[in-house]
């Protein structure tokens, strides 16, 4: 590895894909949560908080079922969605209060579109290593060897390794971004 920081990213990489038997602190299964967007019977768009599958993409990602709910309520609050819409109340049995399909439909729509457009493409340059982050998630790393290689997102991709995100990977990259904003190039 060119530099301190991809090697601790692909020493923790290895540490999740290996198991090796001292290092206990980055060994444990994390639970991934996410909240999914859903169509109900009455054509409401609802919200709502579930293990992450691999078939289903999530909205947004959270290592903790406690960041997910103070999510949707802020949502809920922010954008003024019925509680009960979002599983966030149960307490109400008959709902007599909910705003109309189309009214209700719209504010999740445009809600869901703000959230993709904030997940950014970028990549990280390091050395002659690239770092790529695509729809705001860990896509891989790897050495370029070209010089003159035109940068865009699928000369990238035939470039790098693809590697799994975790949680631990996540939060070096955001504190390296913050720490060195300038070596993020955005696509």
């Amino acid at each position: 590895m060119d530099t301190e920081f991809l090697a601790a990213l692909f020493e923790t990489i290895e540490i999740k894909r290996i198991w090796p038997i001292y290092n206990k602190s980055q060994k444990h299964y994390e639970h991934q949560y996410g909240i999914f967007m859903f169509e109900d019977n009455k054509g409401y768009l609802r919200l709502g908080i579930d293990k992450k599958r691999k078939i289903l993409k999530p909205l947004m990602s959270f290592s903790m079922v406690l960041q997910a709910h103070n999510t949707l309520w802020a949502w809920s609050k922010q954008y003024n969605i019925h509680p009960s819409l979002c599983f966030l109340d149960k307490r109400a049995k008959n709902i007599d209060d909910l705003p109309s399909v189309n009214e209700h439909n719209n504010i999740v729509t445009n809600l869901v579109k703000k959230i993709e457009a904030e997940k950014e493409t970028y990549f990280i340059q390091e050395a002659s290593s690239y770092i790529f982050i695509e729809n705001g998630m860990f896509y891989g790393m790897g050495k370029v060897l070209e010089k003159n290689m035109v940068l865009s997102k699928n000369t990238l991709k035939v470039h790098l390794t693809q590697y799994p995100e975790n949680e631990i990977l996540k939060n070096m990259l955001k504190k390296y971004i913050l720490k060195h904003p300038e070596k993020m190039i955005t696509i």
